[in-house]
């Protein structure tokens, strides 16, 4: 199973990390699902001002998705 916490600040740190290797300092990140999640990571922490939008689209809630088999 995938942990939702982890996973997405992974991925925040991998979508810097390739904008950092081809040199863009903003950018428009679009995000579905879990990729939602990625983009609020990406918006509400030291990256933000590197967005020049976010656009989510039916993005998993910002506090991780309730799973009640994994409580």
């Amino acid at each position: 199973m995938i942990n939702f916490f982890f996973e997405k600040f992974t991925q925040k740190k991998d979508v810097i990390t390739v904008a950092d290797y081809l040199k863009v300092s903003t950018f428009t990140f679009v995000g579905h699902s879990l990729g939602g999640a990625v983009g609020y990571t990406l918006a509400t922490g030291k990256h933000a001002p590197r967005l020049e939008k976010l656009v989510l689209v039916t993005p998993a809630p910002s506090r991780g998705i309730y799973d009640p088999n994994n409580v």
